[in-house]
């Protein structure tokens, strides 16, 4: 186990968990604050009132090491060290208070904290929550007026039937820090978004940036028109049944009869359906559930115009018929 740090000593790194979140936050804090000090920054982090709350501190290996419930006391009075865990439970009551062996006992009174003015809490019991009950309120739909301009939504915050709503002394009810359905959300109406000077969609549409650069959209459009025309070309030139020769990038060349030729449904463009010599395919010239030629599976394959060059390629014969028949007889 650490050495516990001393109030003279540098930031400890202490992990804060809570019952009120499911997260833990890691946080570095001085061993010269006292716990009211201590408890103040905490509610940054858990987001629980610092009079509502009661901190356990756990060590590294999880083990219990007691309450932190002198205000008056130094952080570094308790055994604190790199590593430890402080446990803010906002729940229940307040509980009777103790101090550490090295806390000077100060009767308590009005003059003794000036900072920090003395909350008293009445003690209350906390709400009964069945075992099977969720610890999470169910989330709202968003309400809101209708019609347009900005409008703020926010989830109704009244209780859910049938789900008890768990809070602590301060009125915050658990999981309330997380569920987002319970912020309020700002709608705005397109058409008033559309007016704002200094949005997003201004500031593209001023420098020319993206879908609002006209020049650059029809450039665009007139590339792919090219490209087009230069397919149909490359495609008129290949008639179906012929032999080729196909060379795609990144693959070996490969020879095969021309089937297809044409557009398709699957992807823009002219696309030349060829059945290979050898199953190097992907199909059997169907893609899609639509039938383009027919052909032994794995023979069949769709490349662009560009990578087909007809020609007198005869089909190769690699024995296998040959060797297929001297099995049989054997």
């Amino acid at each position: 186990m650490k050495a516990a740090a001393g109030p003279g000593a540098g930031p400890v790194s202490l992990a804060i968990s809570s019952s009120l979140n499911s997260f833990r936050a890691h946080k570095r804090y001085s061993p010269g604050l006292t716990i009211a000090e201590f408890k103040c920054k905490l509610e940054l982090v858990v987001g629980s009132p610092a009079s509502c709350m009661d901190l356990e501190l756990f060590s590294a290996e999880e083990e219990p090491l007691g309450r932190l419930d002198c205000d008056e006391a130094l952080l570094g009075s308790y055994p604190v060290a790199d590593g430890c865990r402080v446990h803010v439970s906002p729940l229940g009551p307040p509980l009777p208070r103790s101090a550490p062996p090295n806390c000077p006992l100060v009767p308590p009174s009005l003059n003794s904290h000036p900072k920090i003015p003395l909350l008293l809490v009445p003690p209350i019991s906390p709400p009964h929550v069945p075992p099977s009950a969720p610890l999470f309120p169910l989330s709202h739909p968003k309400t809101g007026p209708s019609g347009g301009g900005a409008t703020p939504h926010a989830a109704p915050r009244t209780p859910h039937l049938g789900v008890p709503q768990v809070t602590d002394r301060s009125g915050a009810r658990i999981g309330e820090y997380e569920d987002v359905s319970q912020v309020e959300k700002y709608e705005m109406d397109d058409s008033d978004y559309e007016r704002r000077p200094e949005s997003l969609r201004s500031f593209l549409r001023q420098q020319r940036w993206g879908r609002y650069d006209a020049e650059a959209a029809e450039r665009r459009a007139a590339e792919q028109q090219q490209r087009l025309a230069q397919e149909a070309a490359a495609a008129a030139a290949l008639p179906v049944g012929s032999r080729c020769q196909v060379r795609v990038p990144g693959q070996p060349c490969k020879l095969a009869t021309i089937m297809y030729v044409g557009q398709t449904d699957f992807k823009p463009g002219y696309w030349v359906g060829v059945r290979y010599d050898e199953p190097l395919g992907k199909h059997d010239g169907s893609v899609g559930g639509r039938r383009y030629f027919e052909c032994q599976p794995k023979y069949g394959a769709f490349v662009k115009p560009q990578s087909v060059t007809p020609g007198d390629f005869p089909e190769e014969d690699c024995g296998l018929e040959e060797e297929l028949g001297r099995d049989a007889a054997h």
